[in-house]
């Protein structure tokens, strides 16, 4: 009877092993491995996207913008009333999140390390932060964050106040940077003097109209002292010249070491022209620096001449020394350059300087000074500012304020929980 009764048992083990290896993926216990496809196909959707729709077409903006829309009341919904559910349950659990964070992780990674430029020429998307893969990754973690929510909003209790409050800022956070990767706005405004304009010009041509109106009073720039350096002719140079600058700031009197030269500045003229009589002072702002240099060469030779960086209103002058190699002064680096515009909303106008870094914000679009022209320097006739809209930074900003509550009130608990332990 023992025999019969182990052999029975032994012919029924191998049966239940082949159901069991028989048993589907998804339809065993759900956790880490369907997590790792899951994101996969998730990643593998958005270069789909990419690949037939493109980066951004604004048609698709509003279809994307109901979907994020219709993901949050569906995970909360469905988190809290099918929470038991052995599907809902893993999607809002912890093998799912660990996975889509470890994903958009390794994308932000790429993004913070990977050119800016590489990502545009290469996937031709402004960013890894505004790209299909990146936006769709993003989905996925806001339906397990939300769908958490939802399993845990009840009871009301402390331990899950708090797990609701970071959680919810977390996704509120996301939601805000959604809204800011797909409707940032990012425009050129080209000014003149005497010409107000309420025009702004978008990435692909189109114009776009501000709720305010800007006008250029005028410009300013001011430079850095020049240098100066040795330009060699070299074929395999870009341009055919080589240029070595040297790092002091040119003033009179100065001695300075140009590899094997020694140059002494006799004379320094911060705004100078080239008129009949050589090189002459003048208070133009659109005049040119000029040196007079005395150069000893290696062998002794001492050479003397003026050298310009040349302006619009002066040529550029060089001092040669051999057939291929010559003393000159390259264009000032610019030190500082603003705009002072006339700004004209609801009614009210006022003149505001917009310098690099320091933008103004005017009916909910920060301006910023971006470039001039640079070949007239001062003398500019235009100044090219940039107008930028973010409408989900305040978003954003409210999801981080209510993380760093959630933070804090974790921390204010587990302080109370090992004093209370202690006592």
């Amino acid at each position: 009877m023992i025999a019969r009764q182990h052999s029975e048992n032994s012919a029924a083990r191998p049966k239940e092993l082949s159901s069991k290896s028989q048993e589907s993926f998804w339809q065993g216990n759900l956790g880490y491995p369907q997590g790792v496809v899951l994101v996969a196909f998730v990643f593998l959707l958005g270069m789909a996207l990419h690949a037939t729709i493109g980066y951004r077409i604004s048609a698709q903006l509003n279809p994307v913008m109901w979907l994020m829309a219709i993901i949050v009341p569906v995970s909360l919904v469905a988190g809290r009333i099918w929470r038991k559910h052995r599907v809902i349950h893993w999607l809002t659990g912890i093998p799912v999140a660990v996975c889509v964070t470890v994903a958009v992780g390794l994308l932000a990674f790429i993004g913070g390390v990977v050119p800016q430029r590489v990502i545009q020429e290469q996937l031709h998307a402004e960013s890894i932060w505004a790209s299909w893969p990146f936006l769709m990754m993003m989905d996925l973690m806001l339906v397990n964050l939300v769908g958490s929510v939802g399993k845990r909003c009840l009871p009301l209790n402390y331990t899950n106040f708090v797990y609701l409050v970071t959680h919810a800022g977390l996704a509120i956070a996301i939601i805000g940077g959604a809204g800011s990767a797909l409707l940032l706005e990012r425009d050129i405004v080209v000014l003149f003097p005497g010409q107000p304009t309420n025009q702004a010009m978008k990435a692909n041509g189109t114009m776009v109209a501000l709720p305010f109106q800007m006008e250029l009073k005028q410009f300013h720039l001011r430079t850095f002292p020049p240098i100066l350096a040795v330009a060699t002719l070299d074929p395999k140079a870009e341009g055919g010249v080589s240029v070595k600058p040297n790092g002091d700031f040119v003033k009179t009197g100065a001695s300075l070491k140009l590899g094997q030269y020694k140059v002494r500045v006799k004379e320094f003229l911060p705004k100078a022209v080239y008129g009949g009589n050589g090189w002459q002072a003048a208070p133009w702002k659109t005049a040119a620096p000029a040196a007079m240099l005395e150069v000893t060469m290696p062998d002794g030779i001492v050479k003397s001449g003026w050298v310009s960086s040349g302006s619009v209103d002066a040529p550029q002058e060089h001092l040669r020394l051999t057939e291929g190699i010559a003393i000159v002064m390259p264009e000032p680096r610019p030190k500082e350059f603003r705009s002072d515009v006339l700004v004209t909303a609801n009614g009210k106008s006022e003149v505001a300087a917009i310098k690099v870094n320091e933008p103004i914000n005017r009916a909910g679009w920060t301006v910023y000074q971006l470039s001039y022209d640079d070949k007239a320097g001062a003398a500019s006739a235009y100044s090219t500012l940039e107008v930028v809209r973010d409408p989900g930074i305040g978003i954003v900003y409210l999801g981080m304020a209510l993380l760093v509550l959630g933070s804090l009130l974790h921390l204010w608990n587990g302080m109370a929980s090992k004093e209370k332990g202690a006592s």
